[in-house]
């Protein structure tokens, strides 16, 4: 598997995220879901969905710094309300909100291949080093 956008990360090429497209303001991404990413009822786990919404913030962040996303990027704040159960393909849009200095504001929702909400997040991201 190869890169999440403009970023390498292991966990994120084990959990199966792919990208999908850049937005003017943010991304989209999906993940399909393999057995092992679901919990004991058969939906997606919720470590799964904080992980495809974090990771999409994370790169809608770099991108709104930095065309090329190579800003590098950290969470200082994650917030995720589960809202109901995913089931085999998962649909995420990720949006940047607002930013001040090294600080980027996001919001992100969750939804299943029929369109239902399943969860939704907001973050915050520092970005590290120079900032652009």
């Amino acid at each position: 598997m190869g890169k999440f956008f403009c970023v390498d990360s292991p966990f994120v090429n084990h959990c199966s995220l792919e990208a999908v497209e850049r937005l003017p303001d943010g991304v989209r991404s999906r993940v399909v879901l393999k057995p092992e990413l679901t919990n004991s009822w058969g939906s997606a786990h919720g470590g799964l969905l904080a992980t495809l919404l974090d990771a999409s913030m994370t790169v809608a962040a770099r991108y709104a710094v930095d065309p090329d996303g190579q800003q590098v990027v950290a969470t200082v704040d994650l917030s995720v309300t589960y809202i109901g159960p995913g089931k085999n393909r998962i649909e995420c849009e990720a949006r940047v909100t607002g930013r001040s200095g090294p600080m980027v504001y996001l919001e992100a929702v969750a939804r299943s291949e029929a369109g239902s909400l399943v969860a939704r997040a907001t973050a915050t991201s520092r970005m590290i080093g120079d900032v652009k």
